[in-house]
């Protein structure tokens, strides 16, 4: 029976990366926020927080450039394709890079006039326009920041994203403090240290990414652009609308902010989307996990391992993002102090508001991952289709709470969204589920199971359980397959496997997993582990002596077609593969 202990073993490795990968960008922008309002002026971190939805926007296209390339390569990666996910990160890489070349004289030409079309203060005007015009002519510099720790993560060594990711935060402090403290740069040089920052992470990831261990091999962007081109954009176009989706509800809140309570409600707006957008960060940190491991395992078609993950990322965002609002609620002053308020009056206003829009917030956190769950199982059109409800509904609610004469209620339009949304894709998920033809998991719409995944267990670190996974397996292949010579070769090669796991893996606790599959006339054996790292593909071959690499290895080389190794979110995974005679 397969449990949960390698799935979030997995998760645990990879988390922690992801979920720096995606506040990173956020966190510096919240840094540069606190910096400018205490040092600067309370203005500043107004013009920093503007600034989020133009950073949105860039995010959006790196997205639609890089993003469905990750995927994809992920899930060619766990069918084995290699060489397709090469294709699909080089195509990526290349066109990312063109797109950042590209984004320096628009940002240098036309930043003035795309501060005058959003900021209506003039108190924030001069300083939005400065933040502005460093931070979107190296616009693409963030761009690179994201794909390459990406990259880096769906390689299966996310401990080198986190790397770049901590070095990102310490330079980002270390030169905010500097440029920003005592250089006396004010906003311009808060945005200098973040892009220092940003070009230390992405040296980092390179030295990885373009180095002997990483298995990812970049080429020529001639060979092949066009032929993935395409398919990048097409996986990424969803996502992109979700963060479009985000953008406008943000410029709709300041605007409508602006509107109604003048600079102190844009004060409010600026801490809120804050916590919002870090919230959102925090979820969507979790959430990249669906697509890094989820998208591995739905390439590999392991159901049972997808809903095991799916399971452990949602009850993750839950408590998280909860604790951190209940924080929030009980605690909004100390996080007025924080941003720069500089008097009792805007304190009391700003706490009071900050509680009512951001208290419903994990519900907004749970339906956005929701949105990317579908889009890990081939669903792309119902995520989409999330995306695009959720300013459609928020502005909806804008202009319904505009119109009445408090004009407090504004506020109260957020929570109300937040709560509705939820409803929509309870009833949505159920109108898909049941139209589908495949037994689909309730709301998440993950498939209860594949044809192609035939046997699926978890093996106890003894040899005890290792007897019965063999007894088990051996009848479970029976049923499908007739040679009874392929059939030994199969179960010799997969006990081999499993004993060295127990003998030689360096762990005495815990669980490995044991997955057997069938793909048209492809039978594959799929072995994961999470003891020390070890290739078995360095002892296989005619140049190595069968004295060296033991019978046990002897006998693999004699028996299985074709095998393969990999070392991805601190496993081993070993894959056997044998072609089947009619």
């Amino acid at each position: 029976m397969r449990n949960s202990y390698l799935i979030s073993r997995a998760m645990l490795h990879y988390i922690f990366a992801s979920i720096l990968n995606k506040l990173t960008s956020q966190l510096t922008i919240i840094v540069d926020g606190i910096f400018v309002g205490n040092m600067v002026d309370p203005d500043a971190l107004s013009a920093t927080s503007m600034y989020i939805p133009i950073s949105s926007a860039i995010t959006a296209l790196a997205t639609l450039l890089g993003f469905g390339a990750c995927i994809a390569a992920s899930r060619a990666m766990g069918r084995g394709d290699q060489e397709k996910a090469n294709g699909l990160l080089s195509t990526a890489l290349s066109v990312e890079i063109i797109v950042a070349l590209t984004l320096f004289p628009i940002g240098v030409l036309f930043s003035k006039t795309l501060c005058s079309i959003i900021c209506t203060e003039p108190e924030v005007l001069p300083y939005f326009e400065d933040y502005t015009l460093a931070m979107l002519s190296t616009a693409g510099i963030p761009m690179l920041f994201a794909f390459v720790n990406q990259c880096v993560c769906i390689d299966g060594r996310p401990i080198v994203a986190t790397k770049s990711l901590v070095g990102t935060c310490i330079t980002n402090l270390v030169f905010d403090y500097l440029l920003v403290g005592l250089a006396g740069l004010g906003i311009m040089g808060s945005a200098i240290a973040t892009i220092i920052s940003l070009v230390v992470g992405i040296t980092i990831s390179c030295r990885y990414l373009f180095g002997n261990e990483c298995k990812i091999n970049f080429m020529p962007a001639l060979t092949t652009v066009r032929r993935f081109f395409f398919t990048n954009i097409k996986l990424g176009l969803p996502q992109m609308i979700s963060i479009l989706a985000t953008t406008v509800m943000l410029l709709a809140f300041n605007f409508a902010a602006q509107h109604s309570a003048g600079a102190q409600g844009l004060y409010v707006a600026a801490v809120s989307n804050n916590v919002v957008a870090f919230l959102l960060m925090l979820s969507n940190g979790l959430g990249t996990t669906i697509y890094g491991i989820g998208s591995f395992l739905y390439g590999q078609g392991d159901s049972k391992g997808l809903n095991i993950l799916v399971n452990r990322v949602y009850i993750g965002i839950a408590i998280i993002t909860t604790a951190v609002t209940l924080m929030v609620v009980i605690f909004p002053s100390v996080l007025c102090e924080l941003f720069g308020a500089d008097t009792d009056e805007l304190t009391a206003y700003a706490s009071k508001n900050i509680r009512i829009v951001t208290f419903a917030a994990p519900l907004l956190c749970l339906y956005f991952t929701l949105s990317k769950m579908y889009q890990a199982v081939g669903k792309s059109a119902l995520t989409s289709l999330l995306s695009m409800l959720y300013p459609i509904i928020l502005i909806l609610l804008f202009l319904f709470f505009c119109q009445l004469d408090d004009p407090e209620m504004l506020w109260y339009a957020v929570p109300v969204c937040f709560s509705i949304l939820p409803l929509f894709a309870v009833v949505i998920s159920e109108v898909v589920r049941r139209r589908s033809k495949e037994p689909l998991t309730f709301l998440t719409l993950v498939p209860k199971s594949y044809d192609t995944m035939l046997f699926s267990t978890s093996v106890g670190m003894n040899m005890k359980a290792v007897a019965y996974a063999v007894d088990s397996f051996r009848t479970e292949i029976s049923k499908y397959v007739a040679d009874n010579k392929l059939l030994n070769k199969v179960c010799h090669c997969t006990e081999e496997t499993m004993l060295n796991i127990v003998q030689h893996g360096g762990r005495h606790t815990g669980y490995f997993d044991v997955m057997l599959s069938l793909r048209g006339n492809e039978l594959k054996v799929s072995i994961k582990d999470d003891g020390k790292e070890f290739n078995p593909l360095g002892m296989i071959g005619p140049e190595h002596q069968s004295a060296h690499k033991g019978f046990g290895l002897t006998i693999i080389e004699a028996m299985c077609q074709n095998y393969d190794y990999k070392y991805m979110y601190g496993q081993n995974m070993t894959f056997m593969t044998w072609k089947m005679t009619n």
